[in-house]
């Protein structure tokens, strides 16, 4: 009896960590676009668990323009304690990248920049330039995404890394990311 329990607590385990684990995320760390797996900075349970605001924007627009993105920025306002956190996380645009790819011939060209205010990111937005602006706990108090069209903004009030491999900035991005994620996913089981 002890051991058709005991079977029967192991099944119910297993069965329980296939339920609600839905696609295209596999584990904490990795997702699929279609049958290519990604590798993130973040837990992705956590990220999705990331406030995320549409003001003007939403995640669809990012990656089915209306007419070709040929720039994205990956911007920041330098601080000598921040400029390393940007640079990791800034560097998951990549898999954007990927997403972008997935879809059209040709992927816009990533350009890192420094910028002085978020008035002056704000202002290099186009219609066929993208701007992402990472902003650090000396800029902001919150951790979020907020887009606005084709102007991202990414906050994370800390860079603390106790305990773990990520930072709340690298949260906010791979939400950002997640939600792109989710809408080539969509497109494709189409």
């Amino acid at each position: 009896m002890k051991k058709l329990i005991f079977i029967l607590v192991v099944f119910a385990v297993l069965v329980s960590g296939c339920v609600g684990k839905s696609e295209p995320q596999v584990d904490e760390f990795h997702a699929y676009l279609d049958k290519n797996l990604l590798t993130f900075r973040a837990n992705l349970t956590l990220a999705r668990n990331t406030e995320i605001n549409f003001s003007g924007g939403s995640c669809k627009e990012m990656l089915y323009p209306e007419a070709f993105y040929k720039t994205i920025y990956v911007a920041f306002i330098p601080n000598d304690t921040e400029n390393g956190f940007y640079a990791a996380t800034g560097s998951e645009i990549g898999k954007y990248v990927i997403m972008y790819r997935y879809f059209y011939d040709d992927a816009p060209e990533i350009k890192p920049i420094s910028v002085k205010s978020i008035k002056e990111a704000a202002s290099m937005v186009s219609d066929k330039e993208i701007v992402i602006l990472m902003l650090g706990p000396s800029q902001t108090n919150r951790t979020g995404v907020t887009l606005y069209k084709n102007f991202v903004v990414i906050e994370g009030q800390s860079l603390d890394e106790t305990n773990r491999t990520w930072t709340d900035l690298d949260l906010a991005f791979d939400r950002y990311l997640l939600c792109i994620l989710d809408e080539a996913n969509k497109y494709i089981k189409k």
